[in-house]
């Protein structure tokens, strides 16, 4: 769970100005992922094998794909026609990611890394208008980081001898991230990606996360531990108990 707090949604964008950008092309890959009700449904994924130096999120989208704007071009309305709507209390809209992090700018002025993953979702937002971080996007944030920015990354195991810990570090490491070991809730002045390891209740005892505990719209996460960390309630894109696993 990265330690920095993000937030902001949506996309900033100029309808004119499509292509690639300018800039110095760098021979490194990038990805673009569009999908639909919290990345259920691709509607695409396109690997552009160089990136430039000032290439925008919404530069790369508006290259692939038709865009629309609204609000003075500040804002996302449509994707290949799929557009927001906000009908009673069904609310949708486009929101984007970048190597699985929720966006910190408009995507006008966020440019785009080596390696990043640009994941544009169009779902709904009235049980959750910010969700800070979504899965998918592995083996990032953690070998790119944000921004050009490489991360640390913290594994944190409440039973340090145990062997999930071990397996959790292996397929870290064999994704190709590089890993420092802590006790569970130790303190950094750092921006840090950690990786908590242990069983519910173990958490909850070690004091924390208790961002887990509470719901979609205070959180963004979907997903509800039981008290006793017996089981877990997948959450559907309302809010509501899904599906429970044991």
């Amino acid at each position: 769970m990265r330690r920095v707090h993000v937030a902001a949604f949506g996309a900033a964008l100029a309808l004119g100005g499509c292509g690639v950008g300018p800039g110095v092309e760098k021979d490194a890959p990038a990805e673009l992922r569009v999908t639909r009700h919290f990345g259920r449904e691709r509607i695409s994924r396109t690997v552009v094998p160089r990136v430039r130096e000032d290439q925008t999120v919404i530069r790369l989208l508006q290259s692939k794909h038709r865009v629309q704007t609204k609000y003075g071009g500040g804002f996302v309305q449509s994707i290949d026609g799929l557009a927001g709507s906000a009908r009673g209390a069904v609310r949708r809209d486009w929101f984007y990611f970048v190597n699985g992090l929720e966006a910190e700018q408009g995507g006008a002025e966020r440019k785009i890394s080596p390696g990043d993953v640009v994941h544009w979702d169009h779902r709904r937002w009235d049980a959750a208008m910010r969700i800070p971080a979504i899965v998918g996007a592995w083996p990032e944030p953690f070998v790119h980081g944000t921004g050009g920015k490489h991360l640390p990354t913290r594994l944190e195991c409440v039973k340090p001898k145990a062997a999930v810990c071990d397996e959790v570090a292996k397929r870290l490491d064999q994704a190709g991230v590089v890993v420092s070991r802590s006790a569970p809730g130790t303190q950094s002045g750092e921006e840090v990606l950690r990786v908590v390891v242990g069983t519910w209740g173990d958490l909850r005892r070690a004091g924390g996360p208790p961002t887990l505990e509470r719901p979609p719209e205070e959180s963004g996460v979907f997903a509800r531990f039981a008290a006793d960390g017996s089981t877990l309630d997948l959450l559907n894109e309302s809010g509501a108990p899904a599906r429970r696993s044991r």
